[in-house]
């Protein structure tokens, strides 16, 4: 009897329709009949856009200011070419010993040398201190590019 019960085809329920089961296997594939789907623009592309322009003109100002400025700071350093109007040296006979990688370097300092320079006006004069090699190429008199430190 069992066997006889199963056999063919059911009846459908009451208040079902095969429209309603045609809506149901589309709903589950995510295509609800025969609509289109919307595409939406993205409204804030535009946005976007125009803010990463602006961005990127802002920061390009900022280096193009940047260099300006560092450039100008340049020429207002101090920096003069003033006469040498003396030379001294103070003899100090020493040996400075290094001790690095290499091990123990010994060098023998015979001095400071000294380049007193007045300033273009003449309101100032500046102490340089010069190795052995540029004392000797200048003398009294001689036009000497310094840099005033701060």
């Amino acid at each position: 009897m069992r066997a006889a019960q199963n056999s063919g085809p059911r009846a459908p329920a009451e208040g079902f329709h095969r429209r309603s089961l045609g809506v149901q296997r589309a709903a589950v594939r995510g295509n609800f009949g025969r609509m289109k789907p919307k595409v939406y623009r993205d409204p804030h592309r535009a946005k976007i856009l125009w803010g990463g322009i602006i961005l990127a003109v802002v920061v390009l100002g900022f280096f193009v200011w940047a260099t300006l400025y560092l450039d100008s700071s340049n020429k207002s350093s101090g920096a003069f070419t003033g006469k040498i109007v003396a030379m001294e040296f103070t003899p100090q006979p020493a040996q400075e010993i290094t001790v690095g990688s290499g091990g123990l370097q010994s060098t023998r300092i015979e001095g400071e040398y000294l380049l007193k320079v007045q300033t273009p006006d003449g309101s100032r004069v500046f102490n340089v201190w010069v190795d052995k090699s540029a004392y000797d190429a200048v003398k009294v008199g001689d036009d000497y590019f310094v840099v005033p430190t701060p």
